[in-house]
């Protein structure tokens, strides 16, 4: 009597697909399995197919219960199934085209299609928007994807610095290239005569070129660190650059804290630096290298002995010559004019240097401007006291740091300074100062 009753027991414990024992029951057609390989057979495929799809048409409902949510994702799948059509389109094309001349016209086909005819690529005011419109979803999957693993870079050019690259003799004068996009052609007002500064006929102080070259530091820095493109992010670039720079004064501001109608007296009130703090008074080029080095660690950025090697040979090269020197100081000055008429026309922005530190590098890169100027008798006079002694310094000043860099074995083999430049520049590695002051 007890043993059919026994068999189906025994019958409802066996997987209906391998025959096992058993330890899920199938809520649709009620088969017994024992795991989820089971479970996605061919034999329960039917089955399976249809509670997964009937999982994914809810969580689709519940997930786009609105109108516009079903439109926006009906218009990502249409440009999906657009953008298969063209792959398979192009596939065929080529599988069936074995001929040279049948492959030009089918490729020029193609490109005539997918290519807005009234879309110039190569025009500086292009909107990047516009662009995105036109590309198909798979190549936005693909540039978000390059953007989040940080590939990216290596779709940049390569952005060689301009004191790096060999004059010619002759250059030919393009008269169409637009100033307004190059910050190194946008007109300044001359810079004015040392007679002008100094009534008296005194001269500035030696220790001026220890200010050029804590200047040049930051400006050699800054163009690397936006690959030549930093008046393309100039709010945050000229903040970047206040603040390496320490002869502009103060750094980061901090904001004052509310007041209160009653205080504690009992508890202790901690406050901030003062913003207008003192600019340092430098005396050698291994106190601006230290402080250019200091400041980097401190706002985050790149500060190994490899990257002020980089510095330090831009500054040796950018100071090969006055003429050089006035370039740096005219960019860094167009910069900061830039960014300080923009701050009433375009409001506040998130990366913004306060006003009163962009007036300050305003005056004093107008000043290092006068001092290095070739049109005035006076500023000339007093480059050939002081400048000839400074590039012999600063000569040294390079030998020591690539000495002491190759001798250093504490820390892992890196790669020397040179084509890495960037990489340097960007890398965010270990930095060597982790104890300030």
């Amino acid at each position: 009597m007890n043993v059919p009753n026994q068999s189906a027991e025994f019958a409802s414990h066996i997987c209906g697909i391998c025959f096992k024992q058993s330890h899920y029951i199938c809520p649709r057609c009620g088969i017994n399995y024992c795991s989820l390989a089971c479970y996605r057979s061919e034999k329960h495929n039917q089955c399976s197919e249809a509670f997964y799809r009937d999982c994914c048409m809810d969580s689709m409902r519940n997930r786009f219960s609105d109108s516009n949510s079903r439109s926006r994702m009906l218009d990502i799948l249409r440009r999906e199934a657009d953008a298969s059509k063209t792959i398979y389109r192009d596939t065929d094309d080529s599988r069936v085209s074995n001929d040279p001349e049948d492959n030009e016209s089918t490729e020029s086909e193609v490109g005539s299609d997918d290519q807005d005819p009234n879309l110039d690529l190569n025009c500086d005011t292009l909107d990047t928007n516009l662009v995105w419109s036109k590309l198909p979803m798979q190549e936005k999957r693909e540039f978000c994807r390059l953007i989040n693993s940080g590939e990216i870079k290596n779709y940049v050019p390569l952005w060689v610095p301009w004191w790096h690259v060999k004059n010619d003799a002759i250059v030919e004068v393009d008269h169409s290239v637009d100033v307004t996009n190059n910050p190194s052609l946008h007109r300044l007002p001359p810079p004015l005569r040392l007679s002008e500064i100094f009534p008296s006929g005194k001269l500035p102080h030696h220790s001026v070129v220890f200010v050029l070259l804590d200047v040049l530091l930051g400006y050699a820095f800054i163009a690397r660190l936006y690959n030549g493109d930093y008046m393309d992010l100039k709010h945050e670039a000229a903040s970047n650059f206040c603040q390496i720079v320490a002869s502009f004064g103060c750094s980061r501001i901090s904001k004052s804290p509310p007041k209160e109608k009653s205080r504690d007296t009992s508890r202790t009130v901690i406050l901030s630096p003062s913003s207008s703090r003192i600019p340092p008074t430098f005396s050698s080029i291994s106190q601006v290298v230290g402080s250019v080095q200091i400041r980097l660690c401190q706002l985050k950025f790149p500060c190994s002995p490899q990257t002020m090697v980089v510095l330090l040979e831009d500054a040796v090269a950018l100071t090969r010559t006055v003429n050089n020197v006035g370039h740096a100081l005219e960019d860094a000055h167009i910069l900061i004019n830039s960014v300080r008429s923009g701050i009433d026309t375009e409001g506040p922005t998130e990366h913004e240097a306060p006003k009163k530190q962009l007036l300050n590098a305003h005056h004093k890169l107008a000043f290092l401007r006068s001092c290095f100027s070739l049109q005035d008798p006076t500023a000339v006079e007093w480059q050939a006291t002081v400048f000839p002694t400074f590039q012999s310094q600063l000569s040294v000043e390079l030998c020591k740091q690539i000495t002491s860099f190759s001798t250093e074995n504490s820390r892992p083999v890196e790669p020397a300074a040179g084509p890495n430049w960037r990489q340097m520049i960007r890398d965010s590695k270990e930095r060597v100062i982790t104890q300030l002051m």
